[in-house]
């Protein structure tokens, strides 16, 4: 019999439970919280962490994590940080994620873990993938239970954005009047407002958010099959005429710029509009928008 036919448990399936398995300890028996491990079909987050009030009352409030353990993560350090770099496929699901997602870097050793929210503010992008630094000093303990608890109450971006897209629109256009939730068609879909401008034609505003990476024609392809999608549904194919305004939003200017490939799409379709917007995430987020220059706009 060959000494190797047999199952193998492999290291790295050793390591990434052991991890597993100190993170829920220190939620357990440190905070007092609950962690609930996702087991099959992980795509990129190891557990639900579900916070539990003084009271020992659960009122909702979750987040997700991604847990990583073993010597290799703490191999390459900044001053107060251990570096961890990353896919940008792991990247964008995370910050699409419809929870707040927290990057764990677990110790076999020590049993020490380290942690940092992953958003656009955290992260830097470079041109082959993107690193995090987690500080050295935000242990998971309870002494940053307070800041934990706070990630959990967070509103993901896109979920701000949608939010402060009313008031952008409203200083933007003059004249322009959007129906309130009651007043949309029942079967209205995949847009965020529905608009007219001085009684014109029904204009569908969509806005299209990367937080990391550039706009892709792609991107247009699926807002104009939204819209004859959304006009089919609502019964307005071939009676009711439309306009698509797209409002492109990112972090920066230099992810705002729109590339040849996505102009030309843009320039097949008559009925496309855009305008571009920076996302300011102020004590009060706001949307400025971004000339053709690439300067902002401060008076309409």
């Amino acid at each position: 019999m060959m000494e190797d036919a047999f199952p193998e448990y492999a290291d790295s399936t050793e390591l990434g439970n052991k991890g597993r398995r100190i993170v829920e300890g220190h939620i357990h028996d440190s905070f007092k919280w609950l962690f609930r491990e996702i087991g099959k079909d992980d795509l990129g987050i190891d557990g639900l962490v579900e916070v539990i009030g003084s009271d020992r009352r659960a009122r909702g409030r979750v987040f997700a994590v991604q847990i990583k353990c073993g010597d290799s993560f703490f191999k390459e350090q900044v001053d107060g940080g251990y570096v961890y770099r990353g896919s940008m496929e792991h990247l964008n699901y995370w910050l699409e994620y419809s929870l707040p997602v927290v990057l764990i870097l677990c110790n076999s050793s020590t049993r020490e873990c380290y942690w940092i929210e992953i958003n656009p503010s955290s992260v830097n992008v470079h041109k082959k993938g993107w690193s995090v630094v987690v500080p050295k000093h935000r242990t998971l303990t309870v002494e940053y239970k307070y800041e934990l608890e706070w990630v959990s109450r967070k509103p993901q971006t896109s979920d701000i954005i949608a939010a402060t897209l009313y008031r952008f629109l409203y200083e933007k256009f003059p004249g322009i009047s959007i129906a309130p939730v009651l007043a949309t068609p029942h079967d209205f879909c995949y847009f965020d407002e529905m608009a007219r401008i001085n009684d014109g034609e029904i204009i569908l505003v969509k806005f299209l958010y990367k937080p990391v990476e550039g706009f892709t024609s792609v991107d247009i392809s699926k807002v104009v099959e939204g819209g004859k999608m959304c006009a089919n549904a609502c019964g307005w194919a071939g009676d009711e005429k439309y306009q698509i305004l797209i409002v492109f939003v990112a972090h920066s200017v230099e992810n705002l710029k729109i590339n040849k490939d996505v102009k030309k799409e843009l320039e097949k379709h008559s009925h496309i509009n855009f305008v571009r917007a920076i996302y300011l995430p102020d004590v009060i987020p706001t949307l400025g928008e971004i000339d053709n220059e690439g300067q902002h706009v401060n008076v309409y």
